[in-house]
């Protein structure tokens, strides 16, 4: 059960802290997360040419968009927690 509530604890703290880092640095630099994003992604197509190709899950990801921020980061949560919940839902209790 301890293992349960600490990968829980450390899920909620790290996306918590996550979300508040973007917020910041979107703040004090004036910059929105979103563009930071996409800005960053011109730079990774250049660096590595072939990464549509060698991950192509992740590409179909990024180009399905998404809602505003908010809306991506809710969501992010909801799905990332329900898989925490079935793994432990499915998983043998002597090994929490």
């Amino acid at each position: 059960l301890r293992g349960a509530v600490a990968a829980l604890w450390q899920f909620v703290r790290g996306l918590a802290a996550t979300t508040a880092d973007a917020r910041g640095a979107a703040a004090a630099t004036g910059v929105a997360d979103e563009d930071w994003w996409a800005t960053r992604s011109a730079r990774l197509a250049e660096l590595a040419p072939d990464f549509a190709e060698r991950f192509p899950l992740l590409t179909a990801l990024q180009s399905t968009g998404g809602g505003a921020p908010q809306d991506s980061h809710r969501e992010a949560f909801r799905a990332g927690l329900a898989v925490l919940l079935d793994g432990i839902t499915a998983g043998d209790p002597s090994d929490c």
